[in-house]
């Protein structure tokens, strides 16, 4: 008898049931009602939940609620297991203790790096998780092609293979502007999702009004990327579902609460991560803090707890999901405090997974996979200093920068900054505002590499390398001195990859991160004090923003607007063009 048939015959005669929670106040999502409850579970599916009133339930396990808000388990609509820097099995350990028991990944990260190698490798190691991970096929490997080099490519036929495979959706469409010129790669791969049912999300910051609605009209359903009020109301009225973010770098809820609220709060609005560093995770959880945030921000409880769960589970096309309602599989959250989401206890499919914060069987340490055990930094040679400068004729250049934005961090524009040559090379020393970006391909695809001006990132002497460079995640090094540059690239090059900082010939700090130079294969509560010393040996080189690891590699994400830096060139990102380093040269 397969679960769903388990539980309706076990509602018909209303036990006995496999598990029983008796004595809850039950969070309705649909109904948005508070009440007293018993909810009656079998084949890890929710069989039967009494009425007002209503009790009696019978079981062969029976637990106490002892007056506990009972809510479903709460689902996280986008979100990078990369980000959080730890493989799947480790960052599920998290998610369990944060009440959330559904998140859809996009594996983009690694797959830029490995490919499908990476997708399946995640599939794997997902099977040892304690809760469910569901993963939507990368659309963007690479983010925009022709403009950066990735480890892998994607297109509609490694997209369709997949998806066949277990893929639930397609992950976030990045290449916004392709979309919404209708090029050939970009929607054979949305028709993709629509040939399969699967649904596709979304990645448009701040679209102008024209892109946003061809956008909308190719039958994506999502975006994560809203930054203010009057974006989030245009994406609502165009009947997407805003993904409303509270990540590492990005703190979108203060902006988008107000326009969530002038609607009275929509249905076509859920929350996600997107990207959440160990010390942020075990500092705050997951999208507990989401809805924590959320509350505290004005919005009430149960419209918070329903756009994380219902909302959510409605999205990602996961009817048996989202709801404490026969039918639905059991996963439930039962908390002390309904505003504060103070957790006790979390169930997925029936099963008593974490208490009080804590799993009841911890993560399995096993021999790591060849996935987690190969060197990805691939240079065809060490990097000497001569890569890290900038060539130039005359006495001086108009040198193009990419301007650092304080109030978003995420955003760039484009400036320009007439500079001295000296001995062929463009000179900052007198300018502590400017650095030197260098990304470097480290994927064994030719090396090429690209050199270029950030201004006002705050970095004043030393080096930063990492291989967190999002989306290709190519080597990309921060600085201001070509010598202590080239010191940091190589150091990441021996070690398989990772974080690292430098100053004055030394390492003052590395995060090694060997698989797939995004992740370890260790736990929140390893990986959270080595992620606090390399972000502070970053900001101790005066790094600004809020993020000093995830900054550097933004630097490189060719779909955010205005300007950004590949392997390749400087690219327009809304043009979809190169622009030229050295504008004008005396």
């Amino acid at each position: 008898m397969d679960c769903a048939k388990k539980a309706m015959s076990a509602a018909l005669t209303k036990g006995p049931f496999d598990l029983v929670i008796r004595n809850v106040k039950l969070v309705n999502v649909f109904t948005e009602e508070i009440y007293p409850a018993e909810i009656g579970i079998s084949g890890g599916m929710v069989a039967y939940v009494t009425a007002p009133g209503e009790g009696g339930l019978s079981g062969a396990q029976v637990v106490e609620g002892a007056g506990r808000f009972a809510v479903p388990g709460l689902i996280d609509t986008h979100v990078h297991i990369e980000s959080s820097m730890m493989t799947p099995r480790y960052f599920s350990e998290v998610c369990a203790n944060s009440g959330v028991t559904t998140i859809m990944a996009d594996p983009h990260e690694i797959c830029n790096v490995l490919g499908k190698q990476a997708f399946h490798y995640m599939q794997k190691d997902a099977e040892r998780a304690r809760m469910r991970i569901l993963y939507a096929v990368p659309s963007c490997v690479p983010a925009v092609p022709g403009l950066e080099t990735s480890g892998a490519e994607f297109g509609p036929v490694e997209i369709a293979e997949l998806m066949e495979s277990g893929g639930a959706g397609l992950a976030e469409v990045m290449d916004y502007v392709g979309v919404a010129n209708c090029s050939a790669r970009m929607s054979a791969i949305v028709e993709e999702a629509e040939k399969h049912h699967l649904p596709a999300f979304g990645h448009t910051p701040l679209p102008p009004e024209p892109i946003l609605q061809a956008y909308a009209a190719s039958g994506i359903a999502s975006c994560h990327e809203s930054t203010c009020t009057e974006e989030t109301l245009a994406k609502l009225r165009c009947g997407m579902v805003v993904e409303c973010r509270e990540s590492s770098a990005c703190h979108d809820l203060e902006a988008l609460i107000p326009a969530l609220k002038q609607l009275n709060w929509p249905d076509n609005a859920c929350f996600c991560t997107d990207d959440k560093e160990p010390d942020d995770l075990l500092r705050e959880g997951s999208l507990c803090n989401n809805i924590r945030r959320a509350v505290q921000l004005g919005m009430p409880a149960v419209k918070a707890i329903r756009m994380g769960t219902l909302h959510a589970a409605r999205l990602i096309r996961q009817p048996r999901l989202g709801a404490i309602a026969p039918g639905r599989w059991a996963d439930i959250v039962l908390l002390d405090n309904l505003e504060q989401f103070a957790i006790s206890e979390v169930y997925v499919e029936g099963r008593l997974v974490s208490k009080n914060g804590k799993l009841l069987e911890p993560i399995e340490r096993d021999a790591l996979e060849e996935t987690e055990q190969m060197n990805t930094v691939r240079l065809p040679a060490a990097p000497t200093p001569a890569l890290f400068t900038i060539s130039a004729k005359g006495d001086t250049a108009s040198v193009h920068t990419i301007q650092f934005n304080d109030q978003v961090p995420i955003l760039t524009t484009l400036g320009t900054e007439k500079l001295p040559v000296k001995n062929g090379h463009v000179d900052i020393s007198g300018r502590e505002d400017l650095a030197f970006l260098t990304v470097l391909e480290r994927h064994g695809k030719g090396g090429e590499h690209t050199t270029c001006l950030v201004k006002d990132c705050g970095l004043t002497h030393g080096a930063v390398a990492a291989t967190i460079s999002h989306d290709c995640h190519n080597l990309i090094v921060l600085g201001r001195d070509p010598e202590q540059m080239s010191l940091a690239a190589n150091r990441l090059a021996e070690c398989g990859g990772g974080v690292v900082s430098v100053d004055e010939g030394k390492v003052t700090g590395l995060l090694a991160l060997p698989v797939g130079g995004l992740m370890a294969a260790r736990s929140v509560e390893e990986m959270a004090p080595d992620v606090l010393a390399i972000k502070q040996a970053v900001r101790a080189l005066g790094m600004k923003g809020q993020n000093p690891i995830i900054q550097p590699g933004s630097f490189a994400l060719t779909v955010i607007p205005e300007v950004r830096v590949s392997n390749l060139g400087l690219v327009d990102v809304l043009a979809q063009k190169f622009i030229p380093v050295v504008a004008e040269e005396d």
